[in-house]
């Protein structure tokens, strides 16, 4: 009988206790749907930024990531369309993808959050021109990776020969007629990449008819058969003609065009900022600090904005409006205001924010791809943006017909415009 008198008295105690003491906090789980593994910078860059968040703000939360092919990305994201179970936040593919998402109102607008502010301005540009008609409705997705893209080139062999960076294409034309004639390869090229080709077509483009232009051809506004896109692409296939690539350049991949440059074999590539791996290795780059860029040179009677910069940024995330609430605004401000600084101060990469802090040992070259970012005003994509993947192969596959002079710029850009007519009429 004592011991359940006791046994009742402790009882009594426990729940008197419970009573006085505040309930235990729920964990908050949130889950990010990557492409990317654990080994990645980005996820390297969200994961410790969300520590700190746990532990300097919400003790509670937890940054769960969960991989998936990049394959079944699509088809996973309408099963949980369908099941009303969102992550988060999730990668996905810029362009049509993501439009078809923006246009059943199932992802976030970043623009009515502050971390609009936290982004470089070219950052924003860029995505608005990727989120086509909806760029005007706000911004709904962050950039994880961000690259310039133009004309890198040897500063001491144009001293050499009397040459300065081109500004308009006539001169471009004139400076690789210059280093032809002196038994320089003008321009290394890739061409077995493929894309390194259209990536050049659409410089040209850009210039003639608008950093847009691939947005208004794919959506079929502006027809692909426009006068303006077989200019671009007949003075691609001139310059191939000329002989300004080089012999075998088709055999060649764009790396091996990169070393080209860097082993002063070729007096220009046009590339992007990934080259910078390479630019700061001493050990691949003999020139050292010897490599200077310029933007994509201006065309005769070409658009009314011939200053957009070639960029792009990969695959981008974004985030589910059903799942957003308040933490997830407050984690999403928490890590996107530090992204800048820590992927510069971590990893020495810029990812499209805005980076006050620069480490004292930056690299040559990773000031030199920042202060293009920053400085640049409006942007341009690529080629292939918004193409289907049917026409994309085309466009790829039919540009080494036209450097090699086996079809006409006409012929190119009509193969082109049949296949996006016909993904348009599906």
């Amino acid at each position: 009988m004592k011991r359940l008198r006791a046994f009742c008295l402790i009882v009594a105690v426990c729940l008197c206790c419970s009573a006085l003491l505040p309930a235990l906090a729920e964990s908050y789980e949130f889950t990010f749907l990557s492409t990317w593994n654990e080994n990645e910078d980005k996820v390297q860059l969200l994961q410790a930024l969300s520590d700190e968040y746990k532990q300097e703000v919400n003790p509670d939360f937890n940054f769960n990531l969960s991989v998936i092919a990049s394959d079944d990305l699509p088809r996973q994201i309408k099963i949980y369309v369908a099941s009303d179970e969102m992550p988060q936040m999730f990668v996905y593919y810029c362009g049509r993808p993501l439009q078809e998402l923006i246009g059943a109102d199932l992802v976030q607008n970043m623009a009515e959050t502050p971390i609009i502010n936290y982004l470089d301005p070219s950052a924003v540009s860029l995505l608005g021109l990727l989120e086509g008609e909806y760029s005007s409705n706000g911004l709904f997705e962050l950039p994880l990776g961000m690259n310039v893209e133009g004309f890198w080139y040897n500063k001491a062999m144009f001293e050499q020969y009397g040459l300065e960076a081109p500004t308009t294409w006539e001169e471009f034309v004139n400076v690789c007629q210059t280093l032809k004639d002196n038994g320089v390869t003008p321009v290394g090229m890739g061409g077995s990449s493929k894309w390194t080709i259209t990536r050049l077509i659409h410089a040209y483009a850009i210039r003639k008819l608008g950093p847009d232009c691939m947005y208004r051809a794919a959506s079929g506004e502006l027809p692909f058969t426009d006068p303006g896109f077989a200019e671009a692409a007949q003075a691609i296939q001139d310059m191939a003609l000329n002989g300004y690539f080089g012999e075998g350049f088709l055999t060649l991949a764009n790396g091996d065009a990169e070393d080209m440059l860097i082993t002063g074999t070729c007096g220009m590539i046009y590339d992007g900022s990934w080259l910078t791996s390479k630019l700061n290795d001493p050990e691949k780059n003999l020139l050292g600090e010897g490599i200077g860029f310029f933007n994509v040179p201006t065309v005769e009677n070409g658009a009314e904005d011939q200053t957009a910069m070639p960029m792009n940024c990969g695959t981008t995330v974004t985030f589910a409006v059903s799942e957003w609430d308040d933490t997830v605004a407050e984690w999403a401000d928490y890590v996107f205001s530090r992204m800048g600084n820590a992927a510069m101060n971590k990893f020495g990469t810029l990812l499209g924010y805005t980076v006050t802090e620069f480490p004292e040992n930056t690299p040559y070259y990773t000031r030199m791809v920042a202060d293009l970012v920053s400085s640049a005003e409006t942007s341009a994509l690529w080629w292939e943006t918004f193409m289907d993947d049917a026409t994309t192969g085309i466009a790829k596959d039919y540009a080494q017909s036209l450097v090699l002079g086996e079809i006409t710029a006409e012929e190119y850009c009509k193969l082109i415009d049949d296949s996006n007519a016909a993904y348009l009429a599906q």
